[in-house]
């Protein structure tokens, strides 16, 4: 399963496997520019949207102003400012999405 708004440049390695991933631009979840694997787990992926409301109740961060700041300050509840997501990023959802089903890559 490809994604439409890709253009593939470089050759796709195509191996038998469960279910995978390219390997690269993974950031802080997997690759979701392609999947290929067993029908189960492509379907999982192809019906990702289906996984919002889970996603959103149980993986997506929750803070409340008073929480992300002392006065004019912005503070992160995180020790890596750059994990903090406070709404979608595509990887993480697609990594969420997987292990949350017990997909492994």
């Amino acid at each position: 399963l490809f994604r439409s708004d890709v253009f593939y440049t470089k050759h796709i390695d195509i191996f038998d496997a469960n279910a995978a991933l390219p390997n690269f631009h993974h950031f802080t979840g997997y690759n979701d520019r392609l999947f290929y694997g067993k029908y189960d787990y492509a379907k999982l992926w192809a019906n990702r949207f289906d996984f919002v409301d889970i996603f959103e109740k149980k993986y997506m961060f929750h803070f409340k102003k008073k929480q992300m700041f002392q006065g004019n300050k912005m503070i992160f509840p995180t020790k890596h400012p750059s994990l903090l997501k406070l709404g979608y990023h595509s990887e993480r959802f697609v990594k969420k999405l997987l292990n949350h089903y017990n997909v492994a890559i």
